[in-house]
């Protein structure tokens, strides 16, 4: 496939977001008050480029442009492996995050059989103080979010 196609082959996923205690900005001691969630996702294809789409139950939101990489031993299973770069939103306060609009990078992990799959993520939102982009005099602390999802290509 060359860099400039568009695959065209939407993959949908649900499952469950868990949130986690462990932050790159400050000791671990500091405990999230989001809960685990179910989420969804859209994505436009899980092979090069695409845009994707997440909605948490606990008001966690994200936009996502994506690049995947895909192998293919036979006609039956896939690995697809998609680094992620975005835009994430919270529907309320967050203490982990200074804003209500920040950053969202992820690495995503998909197993398929057939039109199936399963899915292992890690999303990383944070606003990114560390580039200097922070307008908030609350601390970024950041959140780091395993989802675990099952879907389905078509």
């Amino acid at each position: 496939m060359k860099l400039y196609d568009a695959c065209i082959a939407p993959v949908i996923l649900a499952g469950v977001l868990l949130s986690t205690d462990v932050h790159f900005s400050t000791h671990s001691k500091n405990k999230t008050e989001l809960d685990h969630a179910g989420i969804v996702q859209v994505m436009s294809c899980e092979t090069g480029p695409g845009i994707g789409l997440k909605a948490s139950t606990n008001g966690l939101y994200g936009l996502d442009l994506q690049y995947g990489l895909t192998y293919k031993p036979n006609a039956t299973w896939s690995l697809s492996v998609i680094p992620k770069l975005g835009l994430s939103a919270t529907s309320q306060e967050v203490k982990e995050l200074p804003q209500y609009v920040q950053f969202g990078l992820g690495i995503q992990l998909l197993v398929g059989y057939e039109e199936y799959r399963l899915g292992l993520e890690v999303w990383h939102l944070s606003n990114g103080s560390a580039l200097g982009l922070n307008v908030s005099d609350r601390p970024n602390i950041g959140l780091n979010l395993p989802l675990l999802t099952i879907g389905k290509v078509f």
